[in-house]
């Protein structure tokens, strides 16, 4: 019977330790950002038409383009907390007030290149490891990578 007990309590401590981290809300976002962001670039290759990117400090926004102009597709606002920064070919450059397209996606597959940075400001973030950024980097062909830094 203690042999049972010890089994069942090996495995349940097994069980537990394979369990996920929890990730942070910023981190959830970035991860969504990252595949909205690179489904954005291949959607301007695939159809054939411009599609961007804006953001503010607040809130970002995916475009497409058509013969009447920039129609906003999605709008989503930051998670709380987040501080954006985004630099252009090393300028780093500040934030409109306003959402507009910032970073073109051209139908031949290249675009600005840029550097994104998120950093999650909570005070979660801030206790025993530092705080939590998440750098997206575009080189200017059509495909961005993020990197976690801590």
């Amino acid at each position: 019977m203690l042999v049972v007990l010890v089994i069942i309590g090996l495995m349940s401590s097994a069980v537990i330790l394979t369990f996920p981290e929890q990730k942070s809300a910023v981190e959830r976002q970035a991860e969504s950002f990252l595949k909205s962001i690179n489904s954005v670039s291949e959607s301007a290759l695939m159809g054939g038409q411009s599609t961007a990117f804006g953001l503010t400090q607040t809130a970002y926004a995916f475009y497409s383009y058509s013969p009447q102009g920039w129609k906003k597709q999605v709008e989503r606002p930051w998670e709380q907390n987040t501080k954006v920064e985004i630099n252009l070919v090393q300028n780093r450059l500040n934030l409109p007030e306003t959402l507009a397209p910032l970073i073109v996606f051209e139908p031949i597959g290249l675009s600005e290149p840029f550097t994104l940075i998120l950093t999650d400001m909570s005070n979660s973030a801030s206790k025993g490891e530092g705080k939590n950024a998440y750098i997206f980097i575009s080189k200017g062909d059509g495909r961005v990578v993020m990197r976690r830094k801590t």
